[in-house]
């Protein structure tokens, strides 16, 4: 009885995640009501304050849980090549392909940017740090091997082009008429995510003139 109250308890709560974050990216924390968010999981509101507790923790707990699976994914992926280039490419691919397959979060990310970072910059900054941290390792490594440029700032780098590919994604929702590729196919992604890419590498690689095309190296 205790294991089946158990299962029951973790499916009401991964049924409350989804709902709220579906609502939350469709009308941002102001708009969003946890009336709402408990009849679209299909359970009762008090589940939520049982479980999370106020509509600010649910939230969090929202932008939370996905930074922890973006997380989880780079820290596996990366394990796959010791070469900083390679690592830079891998953990770039895995990001984008995040914000493809999670356009919750996208919105997410985007509402939190209008609201001047109100939940994220108090709550979510060893969670946001840690995330980038890795990125940022792989630059500087390749930075002392001589793979990447000598006068380049790896943590400016960083915010620069993840800033890059969340203005692609949100700039593309405005443009939807003249946008009707679907991300989710694999030549189109590959495509669009070396059009980002590439002219970044052209950039920062210490032999710009060795700067691949692409082709199967972010697949």
């Amino acid at each position: 009885m205790a294991e089946i109250r158990k299962r029951d308890a973790e499916r009401s709560k991964r049924l409350l995640m989804k709902a709220a974050e579906l609502e939350f990216a469709e009308k941002g924390f102001d708009a969003a009501r946890v009336d709402d968010i408990a009849r679209h999981a299909g359970v009762n509101k008090g589940l939520i304050y049982l479980y999370f507790g106020k509509k600010e923790d649910l939230y969090l707990e929202v932008l939370k849980d996905n930074l922890r699976q973006l997380l989880q994914a780079s820290r596996s992926l990366i394990r796959k090549s010791d070469d900083p280039y390679e690592q830079t490419i891998i953990l770039l691919r895995n990001f984008f392909d995040f914000l493809v397959e999670n356009p919750a979060f996208v919105r997410l990310l985007a509402w939190e940017s209008l609201q001047g970072g109100q939940w994220s910059r108090g709550n979510l900054v060893n969670l946001l740090s840690e995330g980038l941290s890795e990125l940022i390792r792989s630059l500087e490594r390749g930075i002392e091997l001589g793979v990447f440029r000598r006068d380049l700032n790896a943590r400016q780098l960083v915010l620069s082009v993840v800033g890059l590919c969340m203005t692609y994604f949100q700039r593309r929702l405005l443009m939807a008429a003249l946008w009707t590729e679907d991300l989710r196919r694999p030549e189109v992604r590959d495509r669009v995510l070396r059009h980002i890419l590439q002219p970044m590498f052209e950039g920062i690689l210490a032999k710009p003139s060795q700067a691949p095309d692409f082709t199967g190296e972010i697949r």
